[in-house]
Parts: structure tokens; C-alpha cells; sequence
């Protein structure tokens, strides 16, 4: 037996020298290098800063410690969907700082490329404006905000990320910490347009514990667009144990500050507001606010989308299930919603037009919407005044997809 356990021991340690064998060790200022198949994995023993890099399809990239991946000149990483480029924590479990593009020159790409496991963001983009492509953003996490994407622009350039997977990602703090906002994606844009392409936001949250948390999926503020883009399975909870103390989560799938979004031909679906107070504390109180999305300012576009299936819970004050608007000018086309467990649409200083649409089996059946609204040509359940108005229960081929049948 205990020739065994040796032999067992002996083997381990061979293959653990293999792998140190066949690594290569990178540190510090990376010139004009290509990274290949051969070389991988690249094990980081330091920080890095990024002057010229080509990564190809295939190659790992494990961080040994608590290090930055910098880019200040042109990274080009462009992996397969079979052999895509990995970034990660070595096997230690320590976590690393992400990559961060910050005033990078123009032409860096990244196609096919996998981050995970980062613990502050998995990538940050600050003046910058690399292409993203068929990524994943998976499992990382932050202090700070946006635990696998953060965005902060103040340029007129434009910048689109698409057909990337934004996963598992996950901010949390407390007092007296900042404000940690956007689980998934943190994206501010003052001047220049941010699009998202195709993408999947899904499964991402954003917690705070003593205090307002805001974007379990998304906290977007400028000029944003969503196209043809899965926002699912996302949650913010705000949760407060302080006597006295008032905390709040805000926007379980999307929270938009201000500015102009657009939702075009997305789902917003299956997301989740949460306030929590700790019971017998005096004075606490929890709320939640836009299960799917919360607005807090200016004009939001919904169109040929879908927002159902969300939820808010709170210890004390909840509204808007579907969508709540703080204040701003909101208009909802060809678009439905349905299936959030209150009301679809909760406006409290917000104007909002709804046009050739259908809410409908919002609030367990009871009043769909709450504001100040015009409607017309829609289906609206309970019945609204309005230019070609409806009443009639929509039939779908099922409550997920929410298509309308033929005859309904």
C-alpha cells in the first residue's frame, strides 16, 4: 500500500514538472511578441503592460497572482469558436485584476476569447475602444462596479460589443465602500454611442450590503443601444442591517440612469429585484424597484422586444414588476409584456406611450399598468381608453417565447 501511495505521489510530481516544462513565463513590458500554440499556457508572474501582442486561437493565459493584463498599445487575440483564447487564475484560486484598456490606441481586437475568474472585472474599456467579438465574460467579480464588463467613455466615438456571452458575473460590497452598481456590465457613456450586438447578459448580480444597488444585469447610463440581445436570470439585492437604515435593488435585468437607451428585438426575461431589511431593527425598510428594468431619467425606446417573467420582492415598498420609470419620456412599440408578478409598467414622474402592443397576465391578473400613459391599437388587459383598444386574452404557443398563435 505504501508503494502505491508513493507511486501515486511520484507521478503527480512528474506531471506537475511536465506542465512548469512546457509553460512559459511572461512578465512585465510585452513588445511586438506573438504568443502561439506551442508556448501555451502563458503563466503571468507579474503585472503586465502591453505595448504589441499577438495572441492565436488556441493559447491559455494564466495569471499566477494578483496581476493587471494592460493594454496601452495593440493587443490582436483572435481564437476560434473551437479553439478560443483563454485568460484565467492558475490553479492557486488567488484571482487577477482583468485586462484593462485604458487610452489605448485604435486597432486592438478581441474575437473568440474566453475571461473568467478576474476579481476586478473581467475586462475594463476607459477611453478606449477595442473591438469585442463572440466573447465570454464569465465569472468574474468586483468591489467596484461591473463584475465582468466595465465601460467608461467620455469621447463622441462609438463602440459595439457583439455577439458576446456576459455571464455568472457578480459585484458586492458594503459600507464604506462606493457604490458597487451593474453585475454583469457597468457601461457610461456621455457623448459617443455604446451598442450591444447579439449579446447574452445572463446570470450576473449585483449585492450590496448596506444600502441602494442598482443593474444586477446592466447599470447603463449615455447613449445605449441593445439589439436583438437576451437579458435573463439576472439579480440586484439590496439588503440593510443598520438600524435605521433604508436599502433598495433597482432594475433586476437592466438600470438605466439617463440619457437615451434603446431596446430593440430583445428579451428581457426571468430577472429579479430584491430589498431586504433585517427583521426588529428600528427603523429599516427594503424595497425594490423594476424587476426588469428600472429607469431613472430620459427616453427609452422598447421596440419588437419582450419583457416577462420578472420579479420584485421586498420587506416593505415594491413596484414595477415589468418596468419602472422614475422620470423621463418612454415608448413602447410591436412590443410585449407579460407575466411579471406586478405591474408591467409603474411610472411615478415618467410619461409613456404604448402602441401596437400587449401587456397582459401582469399583477396576477389585475391593473396592468400605473402613470401617465396614452394607448393605442393594443391589447391590454382590464381594458384602456385609447384608439383601437383591445380586451382580448392573447393566445401563445407558450409563455415563454410569447408568440402569438394564428387566429388570436
Amino acid at each position: 500500500m505504501k508503494r502505491q501511495i508513493t507511486f501515486i505521489i511520484l507521478a503527480a510530481f512528474c506531471i506537475s514538472n511536465k506542465l512548469l516544462a512546457d509553460s512559459t513565463f511572461v512578465s512585465g513590458t510585452i513588445v511586438n511578441e506573438t504568443w502561439t500554440t506551442s508556448g501555451s499556457p502563458y503563466c503571468v508572474t507579474s503585472d503586465l503592460n502591453v505595448a504589441g501582442l499577438t495572441i492565436e486561437s488556441g493559447v491559455e493565459i494564466n495569471f499566477e497572482g494578483d496581476y493587471v493584463f494592460e493594454v496601452g498599445g495593440i493587443l490582436t487575440a483572435i481564437g476560434t469558436a473551437e479553439a478560443p483564447i483563454v485568460f484565467s487564475q492558475d490553479t492557486s484560486g488567488s484571482g487577477w485584476q482583468g485586462i484593462l484598456f485604458q487610452n489605448t490606441v485604435p486597432g486592438s481586437e478581441m474575437t473568440w476569447c474566453i475571461v473568467e475568474l478576474a476579481k476586478s472585472s473581467g475586462i475594463r474599456i476607459i477611453e478606449s475602444y477595442p473591438k469585442l467579438n463572440h466573447c465570454i465574460i464569465r465569472n468574474n467579480q468586483t468591489m467596484d462596479s461591473g463584475g465582468g464588463l466595465k465601460i467608461s467613455l467620455t469621447l463622441p466615438d462609438s463602440l459595439e460589443i457583439y455577439k458576446c456571452i456576459i455571464e455568472s458575473n457578480i459585484n458586492k460590497t458594503s459600507y464604506p465602500n462606493p457604490l458597487s452598481n451593474g453585475g454583469g456590465i457597468y457601461v457610461s457613456s456621455s457623448v459617443g454611442k455604446v451598442r450591444f450586438n447579439s449579446c447574452t447578459i445572463v446570470g450576473n448580480s449585483a449585492f450590496r450590503g448596506d444600502g441602494n444597488v442598482l443593474g444586477g444585469g446592466v447599470y447603463a447610463s449615455g447613449i445605449i443601444e441593445f439589439i436583438g440581445c437576451t437579458i435573463n436570470d439576472n439579480e440586484v439585492f439590496g439588503s440593510d442591517g443598520v438600524p435605521g437604515g433604508t436599502s433598495s435593488g433597482r432594475g433586476g435585468g437592466v438600470y438605466f440612469e439617463q440619457g437615451k437607451v434603446a431596446f430593440l428585438n430583445t428579451i428581457i426575461q426571468n430577472n429579479l429585484a430584491r430589498g431586504y431589511a433585517i427583521g426588529g431593527m428600528s427603523g429599516n425598510a427594503g424595497y425594490a424597484f423594476g424587476g426588469g428594468v428600472y429607469v431613472n431619467d430620459g427616453e427609452v425606446n422598447f421596440s419588437n422586444s419582450i419583457c416577462s417573467h420578472n420579479t420584485i420582492t421586498a420587506t416593505h415598498g415594491k413596484k414595477g414588476a415589468g418596468l419602472y420609470a422614475n422620470a423621463g419620456l418612454l415608448h413602447f412599440e410591436n412590443s410585449t409584456l407579460a407575466y411579471n408578478n406586478l405591474f408591467a409598467i409603474e411610472s411615478v414622474g415618467a410619461n409613456f406611450d404604448i402602441l401596437n402592443s400587449i401587456v397582459y397576465f401582469n399583477n396576477q391578473g389585475n391593473e396592468q399598468i400605473s402613470g401617465v400613459y396614452s394607448v393605442a391599437y393594443s391589447d391590454i388587459q382590464g381594458g384602456v381608453a385609447g384608439e383601437g383598444n383591445i380586451n382580448y386574452n392573447p393566445v401563445f404557443y407558450n409563455d415563454t417565447t410569447l408568440i402569438i398563435v394564428e387566429g388570436s
